[in-house]
């Protein structure tokens, strides 16, 4: 998926020469090794991020931004979960080097994003609807939401999947049905 130069932040550079520093787990790094790796100060480092964890959470909000958060506005399922897949993978080495943690932690690193995924899709169903949403539509919003960081961190860890496009049809399988119906662009 092409990303509109619309969609990426002024500072996107920036921040993900920070990503790319980190080789090992964020538990294991102190901010100033981070600094180190890719050449900035620590003043500029908490004018990127308010920790070192936000390093995570922030690649994760925009890969969600210009896919997931669109399922239904501008993108059909399958489009949103592939770009979303995509950015992932384009930084796998950076999951893989957290990893460990990121599975002990399991929601952990997710949780600050839960609240955003939920209300992305709840306003997404306000704009297509406006009858106001139902509370079955809630809660599959909810459950849903709660289910994206463990797909993502299956998708990050090898596994038997053929490649992306499998990978999304078992996504999609996984997604409520009430909620896949509110969202599809597709008319089916």
């Amino acid at each position: 998926m092409q990303i509109p130069l619309t969609d990426v932040p002024a500072d996107f550079q920036d921040k993900i020469a920070v990503l790319h520093a980190v080789d090992r787990p964020l538990d294991s790094m102190t901010v100033s090794a981070v600094c180190a790796a890719c050449g900035i100060s620590r003043k500029k480092f908490y004018t990127l991020f308010d920790s070192k964890y936000d390093i995570m959470y922030w690649y994760l909000d925009f890969c969600f931004s210009v896919s997931l958060y669109r399922i239904g506005r501008d993108l059909g399922w399958r489009e949103g979960v592939k770009a979303c897949l995509e950015l992932v993978e384009q930084e796998r080495a950076f999951f893989l080097a957290d990893y460990e943690d990121l599975v002990q932690k399991r929601g952990s690193y997710y949780w600050p994003l839960n609240a955003r995924r939920v209300a992305a899709i709840e306003e997404t169903l306000e704009r297509r609807d406006g009858r106001g949403l139902t509370p079955a539509l809630r809660l599959e919003a909810a459950v849903y939401s709660n289910l994206v960081p463990e797909l993502i961190r299956y998708w990050i860890k090898p596994n038997d999947f053929g490649g992306v496009d499998e990978y999304v049809a078992f996504w999609l399988d996984c997604v409520p049905r009430g909620l896949y119906g509110a969202l599809d662009l597709s008319g089916s």
